[in-house]
Formats: structure tokens, C-alpha cells, sequence
């Protein structure tokens, strides 16, 4: 098994067994996207008024300039609300909603983690591994909640080298 596929397959048994979530063939409710889709239409995709999106990793070679790369993995967790049936209350208990589910994921997370799976290996340790943003008004202007990154496990190595790669 690869990285994409355990990346993959870690988040979406996570939106499978959340109780908020729910995440099955019947009720959509998890996908994973490209970064540049992030902010796309909700519209026809989700059928609860709960989204968690998986966004591709990402990796940049780790700022302690070391001859490794640190890969970075992000979610969305997104309430879905309705300013015309629900005005600022529908819009605050949604926030509320989508932040709770994020600190119980972040939670699972670091367990998982302390535990050695496979995605964390015993890395995601620190505080300032784990970074949340507020998203508003994503998609089509009614969805609102959170975006989670934080540091998965590999860290490749990278060659350093005065000879060129060989191409074939």
C-alpha cells in the first residue's frame, strides 16, 4: 500500500465512523479533492448538512533546511447553514457543530498517532503540527466551518547530489 492509498483510506474510515459524519454509500457526506477545488460547489455532491473534504498532500522540504521532505496532509469539516431559514443562530450552531467535529478528528488523530498508525508513526506529537482555520460562506455560500493541516508521518529523504538525476 502507498501513501496516497493509506492518506486516503485513514480519512475516509475516520468520516465513515464519526458519529456527526456518517459517511457511507447512501450518504455522502466525504471526498477527497485537489487543493484547487477546495472552495468548489457543494451543491449536488453531499447529502447531509455535514462535509468532510480530504485535500491532497502536499511535502516541501522541512525548514530546518535537513536533506528531508515533510509531508502535509489537510481536511475541511463544513456545516451546512442557511442565513434565510436560520439567520446568525443557524450559522453559529453550524460553526459550533463543525468545530466540535474537528476537535474530535484531531483527537483520533493524535491518538492514532501515540498508537503508531501507520499515516503518523508516532510523529504527530506537537501542537504546532495541527494548524485550524475558519472557512466561510465555501461553495456555494451556504456551507461554513474548518480547515484542519497538520504533518503525516513520511519524511522522505531527499538526494542531495552534485550528478544529475539520469533520465532515460
Amino acid at each position: 500500500m502507498n501513501l496516497f492509498e493509506i492518506y486516503h483510506d485513514y480519512f475516509e474510515s475516520l468520516a465513515t465512523n464519526e458519529a456527526n459524519i456518517l459517511h457511507s454509500s447512501t450518504n455522502h457526506a466525504f471526498e477527497l479533492i485537489a487543493v484547487e477545488e477546495a472552495f468548489g460547489s457543494f451543491r449536488s455532491k453531499f447529502k447531509g448538512d455535514l462535509a468532510m473534504r480530504l485535500l491532497e498532500y502536499s511535502y516541501h522540504p522541512k525548514s530546518d533546511e535537513s536533506t528531508v521532505l515533510e509531508t502535509m496532509g489537510a481536511f475541511q469539516i463544513l456545516h451546512k447553514h442557511s442565513g434565510r431559514e436560520s439567520g446568525k443562530e443557524g450559522f453559529i450552531a453550524a460553526m459550533i457543530k463543525a468545530q466540535e467535529v474537528v476537535q474530535n478528528l484531531i483527537h483520533r488523530m493524535v491518538y492514532d498517532s501515540q498508537n503508531g498508525n501507520i499515516l503518523f508513526d508516532y510523529s504527530l506529537n506537537k501542537p504546532s503540527d495541527i494548524h485550524v482555520t475558519t472557512l466561510l460562506n465555501a461553495g456555494d455560500i451556504n456551507w461554513s466551518g474548518f480547515t484542519c493541516s497538520f504533518v503525516v508521518k513520511p519524511i522522505w529523504d531527499v538526494c542531495l547530489s552534485d550528478e544529475p538525476f539520469p533520465i532515460a
